[in-house]
C-alpha cells in the first residue's frame, strides 16, 4: 500500500511591524482539507532592509506542519 500524499500551504494573512498574522491548511491528493492552523507571530528584530516578500518568505519558512 502506497503511502498518502499531503500537502501543506502556509500564507501570511497580514504582516505588520511586530505582529503577523498566519493560516495554513494542509490537502490529501483528492484535494481534501485534512488540517488547518492558525498563527500569530510576534516579530523581533527584523531589518528594516528586509522587504516585505523576503520577510513573508521568512515567515512561510518558520511555520511547522508536523
Amino acid at each position: 500500500m502506497a503511502p498518502d500524499v499531503l500537502t501543506a500551504r502556509g500564507t501570511v494573512r497580514k504582516g505588520g511591524r511586530r505582529i503577523a498574522f498566519a493560516e495554513g491548511e494542509v490537502t490529501d491528493a483528492q484535494g481534501r482539507v485534512v488540517a488547518t492552523a492558525t498563527s500569530t507571530f510576534l516579530v523581533f528584530g527584523v531589518p528594516r532592509r528586509v522587504t516585505e516578500d523576503q520577510f513573508r518568505g521568512m515567515l512561510a519558512e518558520s511555520i511547522p506542519f508536523h
